[in-house]
Order: C-alpha cells, then sequence, then structure tokens
C-alpha cells in the first residue's frame, strides 16, 4: 500500500486529494492526510500543522504543493525521517544552502527527494 501525504490544499494538491476521495487510485494508493498553515472547511483528509504529525499519519510518501516556505519548512525533516518527497515548487532549489541541506538530509534519514517536470 502506497501511503500518500500532502503538503498543501491548494491549487496542486487539492484535486488530488479530490481524485483520491472519488474513487479516482488504484486501491492500493491511500491518502492519509494533508500539512496546511490554516484550517479548512470540510477538508478532504485530516489535516496537520507538522511534519511529524503527517508521519504520524502512515505517509510514506508525500507530496509538496504549497510553495517555497513550505519546502523550507517542512521537506527536510520529511527526507530526515526517511520520507519520499515529491517536491514541485522545484524553484525553492535554486537557493544552494536549501538544496544542500536537503540532499544531506535525503543521505542522512534515507529519503528520497524527488523533482518532476
Amino acid at each position: 500500500m502506497l501511503r500518500v501525504g500532502l503538503i498543501g490544499l491548494g491549487a496542486v494538491t487539492l484535486p488530488l486529494a479530490q481524485q483520491w476521495v472519488a474513487g479516482g487510485f488504484p486501491k492500493d494508493v491511500e491518502f492519509v492526510g494533508a500539512l496546511t498553515r490554516t484550517p479548512r472547511k470540510d477538508p478532504p483528509l485530516p489535516i496537520v500543522y507538522d511534519a511529524r504529525e503527517l508521519l504520524a499519519l502512515g505517509a510514506d510518501y508525500i507530496v509538496e504543493g504549497a510553495g517555497h516556505s513550505a519546502v523550507r519548512s517542512h521537506v527536510g525533516p520529511l527526507l530526515e525521517a526517511g520520507a519520499e518527497v515529491a517536491v514541485t515548487s522545484i524553484g525553492a532549489l535554486i537557493d544552494d544552502d536549501l538544496r544542500t541541506h536537503l540532499l544531506a538530509a535525503a543521505e542522512s534519514g534515507g529519503g528520497r527527494l524527488i523533482l518532476p517536470s
């Protein structure tokens, strides 16, 4: 079972969550929750406010779709915990220090940084 967590519930990730709720993903894919900064009325998934909480829900594959600040705040700890993280806000990685930090976090924790194109 692939257990997917989302960072953000906006233009990038909300359609994924809605499609899963509608049955649009294979049965072996489960969306376990979304990490957001702000509460939402009637969210399609459980909401958490910290990367550790997302991992506690059992997420092992994370899709980030919340912008550069979310990459800075949340992706490192997820990689250090061994998660696979697909970063859609890849412009954040132009920051040499951030990119170096994320690669080191992935290496030390066994996580995997995925850059979709």
